[in-house]
């Protein structure tokens, strides 16, 4: 079941609140509210009453959503927030340390809830850029040889500022594979 909570206003004393079916019935639910609130809290629970995942924002803490097919949108947002437990930013792959670097990131990412892999980006959200005739080819043939199990990786290259940017979005893994591994290490 889909619990949400939001205000239009900060100042607003009265919270609204939606009670909707759980999603894997009907795909996704929409939230009746009136534009993108000011703040909200939402959570899906699983039959039982269990948490099962929590989102949300405030002026104070987190952003409002952006639309998730704006993966240019979604970049600018994590070079500012920086590196977490699900975004990680590579500023190439041209020596075998990085290239390990970035399979060991998969692995991590397919270990836990997935995340995505900036190529192009220094580890203080500097854009160098990153792109060579076959980039896309490349980053697969680094996660097919130096990761143990596959893993269904997405590259989508962006532009930020005059730079080429290569988002990679790497999936939770498929529970009966894990662990991942990188030459041998969890």
């Amino acid at each position: 079941t889909v619990h949400a909570a939001w205000r239009d206003d900060p100042h607003d004393t009265v919270w609204h609140h939606y009670t909707g079916a759980d999603p894997t019935d009907v795909g996704e639910i929409p939230v009746p509210t009136d534009g993108v609130p000011a703040e909200m809290s939402i959570a899906l629970l699983a039959p039982g009453g269990a948490l099962l995942d929590q989102r949300g924002w405030s002026e104070q803490f987190g952003q409002p959503p952006s639309d998730e097919s704006d993966l240019q949108g979604l970049a600018t947002r994590w070079l500012a927030e920086g590196e977490s437990a699900t975004v990680e930013f590579k500023q190439g792959l041209n020596s075998d340390p990085a290239r390990r670097s970035f399979a060991e990131t998969i692995a991590a990412f397919a270990n836990g809830i997935g995340g995505v892999i900036l190529v192009g980006v220094t580890d203080d959200a500097q854009i160098v850029g990153y792109k060579t005739d076959k980039t896309a080819d490349q980053i697969t043939n680094i996660a097919r040889n130096l990761v143990v199990e596959p893993v269904a990786l997405q590259t989508h290259e962006i532009t930020l500022g005059e730079s080429y940017v290569q988002a990679v979005i790497v999936p939770s893994g498929d529970p009966y594979r894990k662990p991942y591994r990188c030459r041998d290490r969890v």
